[in-house]
């Protein structure tokens, strides 16, 4: 089980399971048409993912140049989902908080 995490396969794992729950999440808005929309789905998967790939790395004891790389496309991701959310907040016709 050690080597399992060390090597960091557990997080391949759970990459596949995301990428999976992306699909479905992605399906699931075509049949219902309600839901986050595709882009929204992305850029949450994408931040989470690419922290998954920081830890995968440093598991495998790569170098900190990709380890900071994921990093920086799990903050741009990240920051994206944020901006997305915010201006879904402020269109019109959405009662604003506050």
């Amino acid at each position: 089980m050690y080597e399992f995490v060390e090597s960091g396969s557990i997080v391949d794992m759970v990459i596949a399971l995301v990428l999976i729950e992306g699909v479905a999440l992605v399906a699931l808005r075509s049949i219902i048409g309600r839901g986050p929309g595709r882009l929204d789905i992305i850029c949450n998967l994408a931040a989470g993912l690419a922290l998954m790939m920081a830890l995968r790395d440093a598991l495998a004891e790569k170098s900190m140049a990709a380890i900071a790389l994921w990093l920086t496309l799990s903050l741009v991701a990240h920051l994206l989902d944020l901006w997305l959310r915010w201006r879904s907040a402020l269109s019109p016709g959405v009662k604003k908080e506050g």
